[in-house]
C-alpha cells in the first residue's frame, strides 16, 4: 500500500470514528477540543498511522463540520427570513414560501 493510500485510509478511519460519536462531533463543532489529545486517543483506537496524520485528519473533519454547519445555518436563515410564524391553538405554525 502506498503512503498516500494509507494516509487516506487513516483519514477515513478517523472520520468514521468521529462520526460514530456524537459527543465528539459536538465538541468539534463547539471548538472545545484539544486536537493533539483527541488525535492520541484516536490513534490508540485505530491502531495505526502517525500522530501527525491522525491529527491532520481530526483538523480536516473539524473544518468540514464547521463549514457544513455554516451552510445549513445560512440556508435556514434564508428560508426563515421570508417566513411567517403564528401561534394557533398553542401550536407554532411556520408558513414559508416555496423555493
Amino acid at each position: 500500500m502506498e503512503t498516500s493510500d494509507r494516509t487516506q485510509s487513516i483519514a477515513q478511519q478517523v472520520r468514521d470514528t468521529i462520526q460514530m460519536r456524537p459527543s465528539l462531533l459536538d465538541a468539534l463543532n463547539m471548538k472545545i477540543v484539544n486536537y493533539s489529545a483527541l488525535a492520541r486517543l484516536l490513534q490508540e483506537e485505530i491502531g495505526e498511522g502517525s500522530l501527525e496524520a491522525v491529527k491532520a485528519a481530526v483538523i480536516r473533519v473539524a473544518d468540514e463540520i464547521s463549514n457544513d454547519r455554516a451552510l445549513r445555518e445560512e440556508a435556514v436563515q434564508s428560508i426563515l427570513k421570508d417566513s411567517k410564524v403564528r401561534l394557533q391553538d398553542k401550536i407554532g405554525v411556520v408558513i414559508s414560501p416555496i423555493r
